[in-house]
């Protein structure tokens, strides 16, 4: 170590060839003072200044600002991930893939230069996460995945002809101020009788509603806290029509199944990879290639009736699918224009994208691409399209 702190300290401090002294050099092999003291002063400012802009890059990496930015995320193949327990499994030549989009809250460094990545958005931290904390939105985006998970379960095997659940009555998510069910209607209510009518599915409320008029009561059995409570509710009025002011789902009660399907997913969190794992239980459960052979990159959340929803960073997600290499991709009908436009710019003539608005939509893409999604069979012979409540 001591012989080579000589050698840089001689070459540093010589401007001959090898080692020989130059014109400028006394015999001691030193600069004079005439030419030595120009040098320190701009090799001492020059070390000033960088000295300054490391410090002040260091404070500026610790210091947030209120933004933050959608970047490239990754392109992963399910296959690899998914464990089927109780049934037969085909693999396949194809590949399915999850997207995502890596959401970065930035710093005042980070700010500045994080721009100029690839297929780069940036948006105010409040707009994209409200008020919740790194870690609220964490926990948010994990429970989300595991809820993606279970949906994903439920829509493949429906689809495949397994009787998986059954509908038991119609939750209530959601209440519209100043609406007929405001203060008479609680969310987590389930109403499970209409008029006397047992209602176990969502249909069967609208329609047990359509079947009056704006200003009739009608009589509700709701579940409120495990306990039956009658209620007297005189419906509203939307466009001429009876409404109670209520946002609906299902509550289901899951049967047991003969097959388990499940997950290996570490460090990704968040719905929107639904579809796609929904798509890879049905291609895994069947014979043959859903996709046709090809890979095809899929992001958009899943409903229990198979619609496919929106989701964020479409625009960021294409892109990652292009630099994979896959052939196509999926996405969700139902972004607003605005997003759809980005994504086909992004997508170019380098990615062939499709928007699907359901399971069934997205199989028969893949089918028009060489898929045999029309010749699928299930436990109980040939597949058609799933039902919806």
């Amino acid at each position: 170590m001591a012989d080579k702190k000589i050698t840089m300290s001689e070459t540093l401090s010589s401007d001959g060839v090898h080692g020989e002294p130059g014109p400028e050099m006394t015999d001691s092999g030193l600069l004079d003072d005439e030419t030595e003291k120009p040098r320190r002063f701009w090799l001492s400012l020059g070390l000033g200044l960088a000295a300054v802009a490391a410090i002040a890059a260091g404070i500026a990496s610790f210091i947030s600002v209120p933004y933050t930015a959608f970047e490239l995320g990754t392109v992963n193949p399910i296959e690899d991930i998914v464990e089927i327990d109780g049934a037969e499994t085909f693999p396949n030549e194809g590949e399915l893939f999850f997207t995502t989009v890596r959401l970065n809250r930035l710093s005042a460094l980070e700010w500045v230069f994080v721009r100029f990545g690839p297929a780069v958005d940036i948006f105010d931290t409040e707009a994209v996460f409200g008020t919740q904390t790194q870690a609220e939105s964490r926990q948010c985006n994990a429970q989300m995945m595991v809820s993606s998970q279970s949906t994903a379960n439920i829509v493949a095997l429906t689809y495949l002809g397994y009787d998986v659940f059954d509908p038991t009555g119609v939750t209530v998510d959601g209440v519209a101020d100043g609406s007929a069910a405001d203060n008479i209607i609680e969310c987590g209510d389930v109403i499970i009788e209409a008029d006397g009518a047992d209602i176990t599915t969502t249909n069967e409320l609208r329609d047990a509603v359509l079947a009056r008029a704006p200003g009739d009561v009608i009589e509700l059995l709701v579940e409120r806290d495990g306990e039956p409570t009658e209620v007297s509710l005189p419906l509203g009025e939307v466009d001429g029509e009876p409404r109670i002011g209520v946002s609906i789902g299902t509550r289901l009660s899951e049967n047991d199944l003969p097959i388990d399907l499940s997950l290996n997913v570490e460090g990704v969190g968040g719905p929107s990879a639904g579809l796609a794992f929904t798509l890879s239980y049905i291609d895994l459960l069947t014979e043959g290639e859903l996709t046709g052979g090809n890979d095809v990159a899929v992001t958009g959340t899943m409903s229990l009736n198979g619609a496919v929803g929106p989701i964020g960073g479409v625009r960021q997600k294409v892109a990652a699918a292009i630099r994979s290499g896959a052939d196509t991709m999926l996405i969700p009908a139902s972004l607003r224009q605005s997003e759809l436009d980005r994504a086909f710019a992004e997508a170019g003539e380098d990615i062939e994208v499709i928007p699907v608005a359901s399971v069934q939509e997205a199989i028969e893409a893949l089918a028009d691409r060489g898929g045999n999604g029309r010749e699928l069979v299930g436990p109980n012979g040939p597949i058609g399209a799933p039902s919806e409540s």
